[in-house]
């Protein structure tokens, strides 16, 4: 039907032109299409208009975008059971029943669904944050070198981040299956194991023996790692859950608690307080009415907030390891999506891939593909900081 009304019917120049509806709409239903993800309906609108001059791009659009990103992946992968197939026959082979064998391919899926994220984080989801970035969204730090920029400069870059999404979606959508291959390998090679060992690893978590103890890795590995959702362990793999607090705890931290900073009541759940302040003597005073007025001090103290994040990090003893790929692919979402979750976490909470993302809503209960998470909802803070006029204008050249 779109290819029959043609996408010169569809404007792209004004935020709410019919281009961006209809292509919101149709990212909304690109899972229940039979097709590649690259070969979508909003795919072809997208490429159709990738050489428009004019283009509106607004932080709306951007969001779709990042759903477009994340889902086609995770689509992709789902479908296709890259990471199961690829483990299949070896964990096949380690099965003593078809219990042991469904529950090892829900912990191989959801390793699918990291790898997969991960996969979008490579091209796709940095376009995400830079034009996050030129649009000053919330969340999102300033590009270098954009403080001058007015609405001419400004007009004049949002067709070239425009343009370069239109090119470079469909090219990385149709290779899916190679870069979460190469995701996989990459997680091989990070753990010193080879196919094999990895699904004796999946394996031995349901398997009433004890995991081999000869893999270097073994003596690294942190024990009671269970998916909160779904209660799969991931002992003997060592790797597989995150904590989204911590991610979230660690970005702020490291962007000087400057966006949305919870860091106080992540510390305080954690068993860090602020030390006790001295008091005078207050008559009748109502000491709740103190201890509510001290904590908004404290709230807005970033010296204090940093001296508890210090002491944090003095006795924590559940550090993330540096480099750990499912750790790096929650963060990346995380950035893109403004730093901000869209689920509701408790500090110590674990998740797998699978139960995180059903949880940011990018899953339903059947998977990336069953249809019932069409779109995760926009966070109120997606805004655009630059005045209306730089968004609606246009130039000539």
């Amino acid at each position: 039907m779109i290819n029959t009304f043609g996408a010169e019917c569809l404007d792209v120049s004004e935020l709410n032109g019919d281009g961006w509806v209809v292509g919101h709409n149709l990212i909304k239903h690109m899972s229940l299409e039979e097709c590649n993800m690259a070969e979508t309906a909003v795919q072809w609108v997208y490429t159709k208009k990738q050489s428009e001059i004019l283009v509106a791009l607004g932080a709306n659009s951007i969001w779709h975008g990042l759903q477009q990103a994340v889902r086609g992946f995770l689509v992709e992968e789902h479908g296709r059971a890259v990471v199961r197939g690829l483990l299949q026959t070896n964990v096949n082979s380690h099965s003593v029943d078809a219990k042991s064998q469904s529950q090892s391919q829900s912990q191989a899926s959801a390793i699918g669904h990291w790898l997969a994220l991960r996969a979008s984080g490579r091209e796709l989801l940095p376009l995400i944050v830079q034009a996050c970035q030129c649009l000053q969204v919330e969340g999102f730090d300033p590009i270098p070198g954009m403080e001058g920029f007015g609405v001419r400069e400004l007009n004049r870059s949002l067709p070239v981040i425009y343009t370069t999404w239109a090119k470079t979606s469909p090219r990385i959508l149709s290779n899916v299956k190679a870069l979460v291959e190469a995701e996989l390998e990459h997680l091989l090679a990070d753990m010193s194991l080879d196919r094999d060992a990895l699904a004796q690893c999946i394996q031995a978590s349901r398997d009433e023996s004890e995991p081999p103890e000869s893999e270097e890795w073994h003596d690294a590995v942190s024990y009671n790692m269970r998916c909160l959702g779904c209660d799969d362990d991931y002992t003997t793999l060592g790797k597989g859950l995150v904590q989204p607090r911590r991610i979230s705890f660690d970005e702020c931290g490291a962007t000087g608690h400057k966006h949305h900073c919870e860091c106080l009541e992540f510390l305080q759940e954690k068993g860090v307080t602020p030390p006790q302040r001295h008091v005078p003597e207050l008559g009748d005073a109502d000491e709740e009415d103190v201890d509510e007025e001290f904590c908004k001090d404290v709230a807005v103290d970033i010296h204090l907030i940093n001296l508890l994040c210090k002491e944090y990090s003095a006795i924590d003893s559940d550090q993330p390891i540096v480099g750990d790929p499912f750790y790096d692919a929650a963060t990346m979402l995380y950035r893109a999506q403004g730093r901000r979750w869209i689920g509701e976490y408790k500090p110590s909470e674990a998740l797998c891939g699978a139960c995180f993302l059903k949880r940011e809503q990018y899953a339903g209960p059947g998977g990336p593909g069953d249809g019932s998470a069409q779109f995760t909802p926009v966070p109120t803070t997606y805004v655009s900081a630059c005045p209306p006029e730089f968004l609606g204008a246009t130039y000539t050249s």
